[in-house]
């Protein structure tokens, strides 16, 4: 659904009725429609990534992200365009702060870095990737990938 309508446009009668099941099946699983889409994300591209995420392959790790994004245009845009929009942005630091810890962990092993200087070196990196990820999206994700 999210490929033809924003998310504060779909409903869970929508979804149930869509799927064939009934309410309580979805509340079974899932809290609300923005919970639902926490999972799909995490699901979807949490686990392309799992092997990806040292000093020699975070690049890859992050080629994997933007083509989950690329591969889905749709559903990433109307995210974006709905109030869904901060569960993206939630999901995109998320995903970028677990990358970017295990490299940054990875190349201090050699350096005295404090936990403090790696934790804000991390945030600075994942909130300036997810940023222009977010501002990629907004403009239609015009350039491609590779």
């Amino acid at each position: 659904m999210l490929g033809t309508k924003t998310l504060d446009k779909i409903t869970v009668k929508d979804l149930v009725e869509a799927c064939k099941l009934n309410r309580q099946t979805f509340y079974y699983h899932f809290q609300d429609i923005y919970d639902l889409l926490g999972w799909i994300y995490k699901t979807e591209a949490l686990g392309a990534i799992q092997h990806n995420k040292s000093y020699a392959t975070w690049q890859q790790g992050l080629f994997i992200i933007l083509e989950f994004v690329e591969s889905n245009k749709a559903l990433c845009m109307n995210t974006c365009r709905s109030l869904g929009k901060e569960h993206l942005e939630m999901f995109l630091n998320q995903v970028l702060f677990e990358l970017l810890s295990n490299v940054i962990n990875e190349v201090s092993d050699s350096h005295t870095i404090s936990e403090e200087d790696k934790t804000f070196i991390v945030q600075f990196y994942s909130h300036a990737f997810a940023g222009t990820l977010l501002d990629w999206i907004k403009d239609g994700m015009k350039t491609p990938v590779r």
